[in-house]
């Protein structure tokens, strides 16, 4: 594909240079056609006047003293039908100008390389021969007649109004047609001296430009015009199925995980989709088998425990046997203590299997999340009231506004909830504090605990799965690091964002802000897999920055 990238570049390149020098030499013929008529047109008429003066055996005589004269070389010849065109110019080989004029019945040819001094020379000849036929009186008067035939003024001028060197005068007053050109961007001016000592100048007659800087523009504007198509068209193709590829990859996931890129031709791009359809296939395969190891484990770990609750149950009664035959307090005291420690045992796999379980549930298209319009106060108020009772020993106070209202998935908020009131009254040393308030575009609900707070450099990972901090904050506590890791991805499917920051009791201080219905953005977060959830947890320091990124949500005050 891209050998024929580069060699249509190439092609490009030498279309262009041909599309630039056949406009240039369009452009050429036509601007030097019309420069040639302006300079040489009035010229072409005088031969032809005297031309027609002469008797026919001095006709041919005079063409022959004219052409010397002027360098132009002029052939009449008489027509038998009206010219399409009084103004012809055509260029022959190694530059050469033929050009023809049609006057009254007549059509002047001339051959000449370029229009030179000699032709500028010419030209005040001729005028002053037209000249010599009238009386001294008279030049005046026939002068303004043959202005008419020249696009470039003609006139008598003093000897004060010369702008000649010192050889040029000398040449002047020799009685030489002298051509001057002041600068290289100026004109040409000929200057010529007559028998009553008149001074004839002739001009300024313009210099012609083979390239203008209007014409470059033009040139370089269709090179880069002709070049931009063509490599578009090439590049196109190319563009296209990149686009391709780059949707599939934007759009594989849970929903579109089957999606392959379209395979055609044996080119790089098919390499590319080759080995994107490859990767996704292996991507395809881990997920699922992750799937089926997590439902096996979750489900397969259910049925020993479920017999080792049974048998604790058995081996309890028994134990009640053994201390009815044994009155022995000691005896008592070390059944009670096993089988409470296997219960607690038992009791933190099950909660592991329903946190796996949990987020496994929770990880889901976005698009599938169903959320309605919730009482926030009375939920709250509910968790609290269930969540607090393992923590007796902890005083927990709730601030809240009534009747307030959020867009979010009751069942999901609820396990949020509860995992916020429970980490904060595991960490809590005797208070927790629980703030309920409506913001601008939503509900900000705040758990803060007078515990040992959590280092600003471990504020963003606590939130990833199976993260549990080395420091005192949890050295007396038991737990697998998936708690927050459910908040992070509640939050992420309802729209909302959760963080922590130092709270006003001394420790750590969680927040969760959620949209109201009017407030939620448009486009859905993009979804993500148990092991690559997204950071939801901001530090205390960019609070102000991030202000609730997602939705451009402000940070609650």
């Amino acid at each position: 594909m891209f050998v024929r990238i580069y060699s249509g570049i190439f092609l490009a390149i030498l279309v262009s240079i041909a599309g630039v020098y056949a406009t240039y030499q369009l452009n050429l013929q036509s601007r030097l056609s019309s420069y040639s008529q302006s300079v040489l047109q009035g010229s072409l008429v005088l031969i032809s006047e005297g031309y027609n003066r002469q008797q026919d055996k001095n006709k041919e005589r005079w063409l022959s003293l004219v052409g010397k004269m002027t360098g132009l070389n002029p052939s009449i010849s008489t027509l038998n039908k009206v010219a399409g065109e009084p103004w012809q110019l055509t260029i022959a080989g190694e530059g050469k100008l033929n050009i023809a004029m049609t006057h009254l019945n007549q059509e002047i040819s001339i051959a000449l390389d370029h229009i030179g001094e000699q032709q500028l020379r010419a030209i005040a000849l001729l005028i002053l021969n037209e000249l010599a036929r009238v009386k001294d009186g008279n030049q005046e008067q026939e002068l303004q007649k043959l202005q008419t035939l020249f696009s470039f003024p003609i006139s008598f001028i003093n000897k004060r109004e010369l702008n000649l060197d010192s050889q040029q005068q000398i040449r002047l007053n020799k009685g030489e047609v002298v051509v001057s050109s002041l600068s290289q961007d100026a004109g040409y001016s000929v200057y010529v001296k007559t028998k009553q000592d008149k001074i004839l100048h002739v001009g300024v007659i313009n210099k012609f430009e083979p390239l203008t800087t209007q014409l470059l523009v033009i040139l370089i504007s269709i090179c880069l015009l002709i070049t931009s198509l063509v490599v578009y068209f090439l590049v196109y193709r190319l563009e296209y199925r990149l686009n391709v590829v780059n949707h599939i990859v934007g759009e594989f996931g849970p929903k579109k995980i089957k999606n392959r890129v379209p395979i055609k031709g044996n080119d790089v791009i098919t390499q590319l989709g080759i080995k994107v359809n490859e990767m996704a296939s292996r991507i395809e395969q881990l997920l699922q088998h992750q799937k089926e190891i997590t439902q096996a484990v979750s489900h397969e770990l259910r049925t020993p425990i479920a017999r080792i609750r049974f048998r604790l149950q058995i081996l309890s009664d028994a134990c009640d046997e053994v201390e009815q035959a044994d009155s022995s307090e000691a005896v008592k005291s070390q059944l009670d203590e096993k089988v409470a420690g296997i219960s607690r045992d038992i009791d933190q796999l099950e909660a592991l299997i329903d946190e796996m379980l949990c987020l496994y549930k929770l990880d889901i298209d976005p698009a599938d999340y169903k959320r309605s319009l919730v009482n926030i106060d009375e939920l709250l108020t509910s968790v609290l009231d269930l969540a607090k009772l393992p923590y007796s020993h902890i005083d927990f106070t709730l601030k809240k506004q009534v009747n307030l209202t959020g867009y979010c998935h009751a069942d999901d908020i609820d396990r949020l909830l509860q995992n916020l009131i429970s980490n904060a009254g595991k960490h809590a040393n005797s208070r927790v504090d629980i703030t309920l308030e409506q913001t601008e575009q939503g509900f900000c609900i705040s758990v803060g605990d007078d515990g040992a707070g959590i280092p600003q450099a471990d504020r963003e990972r606590i939130f990833e799965p199976f993260t549990r901090l080395d420091s005192s904050r949890n050295k007396k506590i038991k737990g697998y690091g998936l708690g927050l890791a459910i908040v992070s991805r509640i939050a992420l499917l309802n729209q909302a964002k959760v963080w922590v920051e130092s709270s006003p009791l001394g420790g750590a201080n969680f927040k969760f802000h959620c949209l109201c219905g009017e407030h939620l953005p448009a486009s859905e977060p993009a979804s993500s897999s148990l092991n690559t959830l997204p950071e939801a947890s901001l530090p205390e320091s960019d609070l102000a920055e991030s202000a609730l990124a997602q939705g451009s949500m402000e940070k609650p005050e």
